[in-house]
């Protein structure tokens, strides 16, 4: 009892000395506090950035591509689930590490497929940008220098085309729904995207210009389409190259593929389910095809960026 209490007492005077140097030194310690708390706060902002980078990148991406309603969430969730799959599949007759591996590989396909197709859309919308800026200036002077009247009245056009309808109409939606300067450039910084040209980002930039103070941008604007003429004939230039390798990846990899399944069951003797097996329950077997699968997307989507120069100056 007596080495108890003798205890407590030590105790209390570590605790009273203690409360001390914190009263003391109170202004010191809140002062350390509140520099820590900063740092991190900076670096907490930093990384929300960039968090905020990406996510802003595949919601349009996945609005541009896919639908208006979609979010891009949506495309993490379906990278989830192809991982999650493919992972599942191949631990059956891989490693850990390999399955892991291959999941990734497979995973990251929906994002390339989107790529591929936001590609394609780049490449059609660009070639129609003297179009769409000559009908712009047109219907720019028509309603009196009003580029919200102006776009409206573009939309309603049957004549314009119905790729820059569809882009255009969410960027005119959400910036008349706000009167806030930064929203109303975020919304057509999206339609600069859908395209990534230097005439649609010009044409963005003098869009929401117009939208927000009224200037007159038909100097700007008549700048634009007079150096897409210029460019014209480098376009021609363009057209001229050779498609065939793309044909050939597209056609002829995914025939040979198939081919080589029908003379294995028909000439080699070996059965359908054993092929089957073979393929995607063996680890030397299932490694090839998504390796096959790998390299066939990865070269389809180079091919296509490639092939796919934007009409710009």
């Amino acid at each position: 009892m007596k080495y108890r209490i003798a205890e407590t007492i030590h105790m209390s005077f570590y605790l009273l000395l203690l409360a001390g140097l914190l009263v003391l030194f109170k202004d010191d310690i809140k002062a350390v506090f509140w520099r820590i708390r900063m740092t991190r706060r900076l670096k907490t902002r930093a990384r929300l950035r960039e968090e905020g980078r990406i996510t802003r990148h595949f919601d349009m991406l996945v609005r541009t591509t896919v639908s208006e309603k979609l979010k891009g969430y949506h495309l993490t969730l379906v990278t989830g689930i192809v991982f999650t799959s493919v992972t599942l599949i191949g631990v059956r007759s891989t490693s850990i590490m390999t399955a892991l591996m291959f999941g990734i590989l497979i995973g990251i396909m929906p994002y390339f497929f989107l790529r591929i197709k936001l590609e394609n859309i780049r490449h059609k919308a660009s070639f129609e940008g003297e179009t769409f800026i000559t009908s712009l200036i047109s219907k720019y002077r028509i309603s009196n220098f009003n580029m919200q009247r102006a776009l409206e009245l573009l939309i309603e056009d049957e004549k314009m085309s119905e790729m820059f309808r569809r882009l255009l109409m969410p960027a005119i939606m959400r910036a008349r729904m706000t009167g806030d300067r930064q929203k109303i450039e975020e919304a057509f910084a999206e339609f600069n995207f859908a395209i990534n040209t230097n005439w649609s980002r010009m044409a963005s930039y003098n869009i929401s210009a117009a939208f927000i103070s009224g200037l007159d941008v038909t100097s700007a604007l008549e700048d634009i389409m007079i150096q897409l003429r210029e460019a014209k004939s480098l376009a021609e230039e363009r057209k001229r190259l050779n498609a065939e390798a793309g044909r050939l990846v597209l056609f002829m990899v995914p025939v040979s593929y198939m081919a080589s399944l029908i003379l294995a069951v028909k000439y080699v003797g070996v059965t359908p389910r054993e092929l089957v097996r073979n393929q995607f329950f063996t680890s030397q077997g299932f490694a090839f095809f998504v390796f096959i699968l790998f390299m066939f997307l990865f070269n389809t989507a180079l091919l296509k960026i490639i092939e796919n120069k934007r009409f710009d100056y």
